[in-house]
């Protein structure tokens, strides 16, 4: 997330002639660690309240979320490096909406029981 934050401040710098302190600036910073406290908050629930542990859970969602930084760290890179936007696919959104379904049909199916 650190390598994510970095490339992204020199794309908001190079590419976009941004400021580096901005109001969108503190939402990414604000965003960034909420995403940390989302395998916490799942290895929590399940092991305390459902009494389910779900370390394989965690560690998928641990490599997704890397795998999304990674992504992004790259797409900042070569947009840096071409001096231009690039389209680009936001990995991260995809990553908090398959955790999102997940949740969601676990409640369900064990609502069901």
């Amino acid at each position: 997330m650190v390598l994510d934050f970095i490339s992204g401040l020199a794309k908001a710098i190079i590419v976009k002639n941004h400021k580096p302190i901005s109001s969108r600036f503190v939402a990414g910073i604000i965003s960034k660690l909420l995403v940390l406290t989302i395998p916490m908050v799942l290895g929590l629930s399940s092991k305390w309240i459902l009494g389910i542990d779900m370390r394989w859970f965690i560690n998928v969602i641990l490599s997704m979320l890397v795998l999304a930084e990674t992504y992004s760290v790259l797409q900042n890179i070569i947009s840096v490096r071409q001096r231009k936007e690039i389209q680009e696919y936001d990995a991260l959104t995809g990553v908090l909406n398959f955790i999102l379904a997940q949740v969601k049909t676990f409640i369900e199916n064990t609502l069901k029981k």
